[in-house]
């Protein structure tokens, strides 16, 4: 490898670099968005079914 590829190679992987770190966080905020609204249960919000069905006896 001579000086013009190894400058060449490290150009590119740094410019790569820049780019994917510049975007990494709006696409894991993204995956976590969708991850959040289709796939992930709810933890504490949690439907309960009564038995009387709102009718109270008096």
């Amino acid at each position: 490898m001579n000086i013009e590829d190894f400058i060449l190679t490290v150009l590119f992987s740094g410019f790569s670099g820049i780019i994917i770190g510049y975007f990494l966080r709006d696409i894991s905020a993204a995956i976590r968005g969708f991850y959040n609204a289709y796939i992930r249960k709810p933890k504490h919000l949690v439907k309960y079914n009564f038995e009387d069905n709102g009718n109270v006896e008096k």
